[in-house]
């Protein structure tokens, strides 16, 4: 399978028709999964590492280095003698000591003082930047711990909640001051909150605390708000299903928190994207039936209200073309009050209306099925019949 599946990916590379950033958002999902992947492939870790040989060339070998360490030291005892295990257990030890120093510059400097003169102080003398994303994997996860330092005065004025959303607070903005200080770069920052994405969700798996949970969409909600990471990364991350049913969650919750970061400001250079999302969309219900995926997909989008009202003419006329309007009405039923309100549904229509003389050259019945759409809507209380009379005096 892996010979057929690799110049697969490689050929779609090759045209165009995937970007490496999406080649190395598929790996990280995979990373994120490896210890529920070797339930059901025992050799899984290794593959993975392989998938970076520059024999395969086709994911970038700097992502090697970003490989969590747990997977490694895996991979690493299930080598024979060599040089690539040799090779390994040398990143590890390089890596393991970052981490241990790292961790220690953040409890002891950065959260006793506030500061994060000296992390950063020390990250520009280790100069290893390959490391960096566990900067942000360790400052997010200590934020998780509500419990005051013995050396730290200032925790002693906080409630367990509070000291978790202070500890937030002192992290985000020190991370924030790294990367404007170039110590972090995007990518440290999203392999980051993937990595503690798939860290806290796992352990709500196995040990549910919605304390946990709160915190982990109130930091991913501060670190949007205060323009660390991108709101693009929720949407992303929550389609590729980061973290399971707990991290779409997360994400599904903070995308809701931050409406005016994750909503989407079409301007006239994004018109033609606005309408290629309306039409895959549109494609993907017909193929799917499933308003609950319609339904999140809308989410995403975050259109607004004379937005919503385009879209709903779409889908009624992609109904028409194709027949199935009962398939239609039953998603804008589904929707209504949660999508869209009745005067949305009812602008759809009217501006249905008012195109018809466009559809008509391409689709000649468009005015009898229009017709038939209306009675239907109205028979189903999606119109009020009051409807039937206005749209009998302006349509002959």
């Amino acid at each position: 399978d892996r010979c057929t599946v690799v110049p697969l990916l490689a050929a779609l590379h090759d045209a165009g028709l995937l970007s490496t950033a999406q080649l190395s958002r598929g790996f990280e999902k995979l990373v994120l999964a490896w210890e529920d992947l070797q339930l059901d492939v025992p050799g899984a870790p290794g593959l993975l590492v392989s998938l970076l040989s520059s024999r395969v060339g086709l994911f970038d070998r700097s992502l090697f280095a970003r490989l969590p360490e747990e997977l490694l030291v895996k991979v690493c005892a299930e080598l024979p003698a060599s040089v690539v295990q040799r090779t390994i257990r040398s990143h590890l030890e390089e890596l393991t000591a970052f981490k241990v120093e790292m961790t220690s510059k953040v409890e002891h400097d950065l959260l006793r003082t506030g500061n994060p003169d000296g992390l950063a102080h020390w990250l520009r003398e280790e100069c290893k930047p390959a490391f960096h994303h566990e900067v942000v994997v360790a400052a997010c996860l200590s934020s998780f711990n509500g419990q005051p330092m013995a050396d730290a005065f200032w925790m002693s004025c906080f409630d367990t909640p509070g000291l978790r959303a202070e500890k937030s607070r002192l992290v985000l903005e020190a991370l924030v001051q790294l990367s404007q200080d170039q110590l972090l770069s995007e990518t440290d920052i999203q392999i980051g909150f993937s990595r503690v994405l798939g860290i806290v969700t796992a352990d709500l798996e196995s040990n549910f605390k919605g304390e946990d949970l709160t915190h982990l969409v109130a930091l991913l909600r501060a670190a949007v708000e205060k323009e660390l990471l991108a709101a693009q990364f929720l949407k992303i991350a929550r389609r590729l299903r980061f973290g399971g049913s707990m991290g779409v969650e997360a994400l599904r919750t903070a995308q809701r928190q931050t409406p005016l970061h994750s909503r989407r400001v079409w301007g006239t250079g994004d018109l033609r994207q606005m309408r290629t999302e309306m039409h895959d969309t549109i494609e993907e219900y017909f193929d799917s039936r499933s308003t609950e995926e319609l339904a999140q997909v809308l989410e995403e989008l975050h259109l607004s209200a004379k937005e919503q009202v385009t879209f709903l003419r779409k889908l009624l006329v992609a109904g028409m073309e194709r027949k199935e309007t009962e398939a239609v009405l039953f998603a804008v039923q589904e929707l209504l009050g949660f999508c869209w309100s009745e005067q949305e549904v009812e602008g759809a229509f009217h501006e249905l209306r008012d195109i018809e003389g466009d559809l008509v050259l391409d689709f000649p019945d468009c005015r009898e099925c229009t017709g038939r759409l209306v009675r239907a809507a109205v028979d189903q209380g999606l119109l009020k019949a009051s409807y039937l009379a206005v749209d009998a005096t302006t349509h002959v």
